[in-house]
């Protein structure tokens, strides 16, 4: 990953760089020492001034820890993604994930605590055995943590 990002820093030379992403998948399965140097490179390799948006995807709750949140706000972090997929544990359990709601409540409620402000939420619509009151329940759910955005995914089986 370090190499590419040097050669994407070459490739990038005289634009300007205003938005950073980093993610699909899951990035904070890392450790936090591993999400820093990631941070350190990306700050060394590339011109931030212009950074209007440094969103880290943070997806699965199980993964977010105190110090992965710090360190992505120490790194210049200022848009997370949490991803509950569903807020119905039931099918959280079905699809194979190992959070449920309430972590992604406690999640939530610590990113707010650390200073992100700017939230991002994804939920999947149409997950096996879902019925549309249980993605209305899911959508409700979020909507009462407020997040600043939230991203609905058709579910798609690949």
């Amino acid at each position: 990953m370090i190499k590419e990002l040097k050669a994407t820093a070459k490739l990038m030379q005289g634009k300007t760089l205003d938005t950073v992403y980093i993610g699909g998948g899951t990035p904070t399965t890392l450790e936090p020492h591993h999400l820093k140097a990631i941070f350190d490179r990306l700050k060394a390799n590339f011109d931030f001034s212009k950074i209007k948006e440094f969103t880290l995807e943070a997806g699965r709750p199980d993964t977010i820890t105190k110090d992965k949140l710090y360190e992505a706000k120490q790194g210049g972090v200022n848009r997370i993604s949490i991803n509950p997929q569903t807020m119905n544990e039931q099918t959280l359990k079905r699809v194979g994930r190992k959070h449920t709601p309430d972590m992604v409540r406690k999640c939530f409620e610590m990113a707010r605590k650390m200073g992100f402000d700017n939230i991002n939420m994804d939920l999947i619509a149409g997950l096996p055995e879902e019925t549309v009151d249980m993605f209305k329940y899911s959508l409700d759910e979020v909507i009462k943590l407020d997040p600043e955005n939230i991203t609905v995914h058709s579910m798609c089986v690949k």
